[in-house]
Parts: structure tokens; C-alpha cells; sequence
């Protein structure tokens, strides 16, 4: 539906991310204007995504990042 619209725009997430490296918490740290792209990052993120853990005195920790994902519309993505 996003595509039929022609909505783009980049998503900016906060992602706490476990010692084990996965996704404990994911949240919009800034909308791309359109809330169809801004659930759709959250849930790629939440439910498809791995990291690699920080490191800390050589043991994995847990922390907080900023993921940027960018959604932007090509020609033969524009055309369907």
C-alpha cells in the first residue's frame, strides 16, 4: 500500500539489543512521516533482526543503538 502511494522516507529506530544479540526492545525514535513505514521497520526489526552484542571488559552487554532504515522508491518499484 505505501508503494501504490508513493510513500518514502527514512525511519530512525532505538534498538536495545541483548548480551545474546537480540532485539529486547525496538522503538521509534523518529517517524518517517508515514505510519505504514514506520510499522514496517518496527517489525522487520523486532522479528527478523540479529546484532552483535557490545562488548565490555571482553563480555557481551547489553545497549542501545540508533538504526537507521530507508525506504525509498526505485523506477520499477515506482511503476507497479
Amino acid at each position: 500500500r505505501a508503494r501504490r502511494r508513493g510513500e518514502q522516507g527514512t525511519v530512525m529506530l532505538r534498538v536495545l539489543v541483548g548480551p545474546d544479540g537480540a532485539v529486547l526492545r525496538a522503538e521509534v525514535a523518529h517517524s518517517s512521516g508515514f505510519g505504514l513505514l514506520d510499522h514496517a521497520a518496527l517489525e522487520a526489526v523486532r522479528t527478523r533482526w540479529r546484532f552483535v552484542a557490545a562488548r565490555r571488559d571482553g563480555h557481551a552487554v547489553k545497549c542501545s543503538v540508533l538504526v537507521p532504515i530507508r525506504f525509498a522508491l526505485t523506477e520499477a518499484s515506482a511503476a507497479q
